[in-house]
């Protein structure tokens, strides 16, 4: 048979996990709101750097057709 002051004890121990997993699933809901908002973030730089690297092909290819236009003899106006 199960004591009284053993049953106390059982509560007072169930009342603690109860707290601590309480606790817990606080810091485990901060833990993800933290987690989603790193991931949005994530998703807009990834963006960003894919519209830079666009912008960077684009201003690559208008360089190298204004280097070969500099590059090729003019013709005289004055004829």
């Amino acid at each position: 048979m199960v004591k009284q002051d053993e049953l106390t004890q059982l509560n007072r121990d169930n009342a603690s996990l109860l707290t601590e997993a309480n606790q817990q699933q606080r810091e485990q809901r901060a833990l993800q709101q933290q987690l989603n908002k790193k991931a949005s973030e994530l998703d807009l730089l990834q963006i960003l750097y894919a519209k830079s690297e666009q912008q960077y092909a684009s201003l690559r290819t208008r360089c190298e057709i204004l280097e070969k236009a500099s590059k090729r003899p003019r013709k005289n106006s004055k004829g």
